[in-house]
């Protein structure tokens, strides 16, 4: 893992797993297969322990991204655990303090896509290095589909997904997580981006 090559191929995969920890988390319970891939699993413990298979589909080397804070994670192979052939902890660039907090609203109704549009990008623009995560489901006016979008600091995007239900409330959800956030000026111009 010392080579330039070894080393160039990890860091493009660091890079991406930064976007999968920023994603939406699919949540895993005990006993439910874990499959590597892009998908980030928040991994739910009773107890504080848990085991969870993980099912690797083909020999070789494998990466394993994990927070687990206190409680470190063990893999095992028919009963040893497995030590990893290499390691390294990462840490993020921001340090949390009193400042660092967390707003999120649902606002009900369908949003006017241009508004919204220019509202995150003058955000991003003025505000990026202060918002630390945000991530959000809407309804736009105009479509049918429910627009997912995240975003890192002033790393953002947005797609559409799947069609909203039929009896599915059309609920804008939106989530901030940073510093010095004022939630009276967010909730108010998110508030005039509707339809």
């Amino acid at each position: 893992f010392d080579s330039g090559e070894a080393k160039a191929a990890i860091g493009s995969v660091v890079a991406a797993s930064v976007h999968v920890f920023a994603d939406w988390e699919s949540r895993t319970r005990e006993g439910e297969i874990v499959r590597p891939g892009s998908t980030l699993h928040r991994l739910l413990l009773q107890g504080g322990n848990g085991r969870f298979p993980l099912e690797i589909p083909a020999p070789g080397f494998h990466l394993v991204f994990e927070s687990c804070g206190h409680d470190p994670l063990h893999i095992t192979i028919c009963g040893e655990v497995v030590k990893p052939a290499w390691q390294q902890d990462f840490h993020v660039a921001h340090e949390h303090n009193e400042a660092v907090t967390s707003v999120g609203f649902a606002l009900p109704g369908e949003l006017d896509g241009r508004r919204l549009n220019d509202w995150i990008g003058e955000l991003l623009r003025t505000r990026g290095g202060d918002i630390y995560r945000m991530k959000g489901v809407l309804a736009v006016q105009g479509t049918n589909k429910r627009l997912v979008f995240q975003g890192v600091h002033m790393l953002f995007d947005a797609k559409f997904d799947r069609e909203w239900k039929p009896a599915e409330p059309r609920t804008n959800t939106l989530v901030f997580i940073g510093k010095n956030l004022d939630r009276a000026k967010l909730t108010e111009a998110f508030q005039s981006c509707l339809a």
